[in-house]
Formats: structure tokens, C-alpha cells, sequence
């Protein structure tokens, strides 16, 4: 019964932020709203499919939160 909770870890979130708001600067600097579409579309697949692009990327520079994360070894 005393079942972990399934978190993200901090690092996946943070890097998810990042392209959000690299993503918004991109554009803002360039004025291609297109850009815009890389998080949304990310996001969407997250959420219909369970697969998310950035983080799966993310993952794989996160050898040491691997280790520790029941999330990170699916």
C-alpha cells in the first residue's frame, strides 16, 4: 500500500520550460510564429500518444537522474 508517488524529476521539467520559453524568444527575435508549433506539438503528443519528443531527448542526457528515477528507466 505504500506505493511511491510517480513524480517527474525536476531536471525534465526544467528542460521543458526551456524549449518553451527559447521557443518564444525565437520567435519574438525572428518573427516566425512556426516555431511556436515545436512545444505545442510536443506537448500534444505528450498528451494524446504518452510520448513527448523533448523529453525523451531530455532523457538521454540525464544519466544520473536514471539511476534514481522509476520514471526515467521506462
Amino acid at each position: 500500500m505504500s506505493e511511491t508517488p510517480r513524480s517527474i524529476p525536476r531536471p525534465l521539467v526544467k528542460t521543458n520550460q526551456s524549449v518553451i520559453v527559447i521557443s518564444v524568444l525565437l520567435t519574438w527575435f525572428t518573427h516566425m510564429e512556426w516555431i511556436l508549433l515545436i512545444p505545442l506539438l510536443a506537448g500534444l503528443s505528450g498528451i494524446l500518444f504518452g510520448y513527448n519528443p523533448i523529453m525523451q531527448l531530455a532523457k538521454k542526457f540525464l544519466t544520473d537522474f536514471r539511476k534514481k528515477s522509476p520514471i526515467l528507466k521506462e
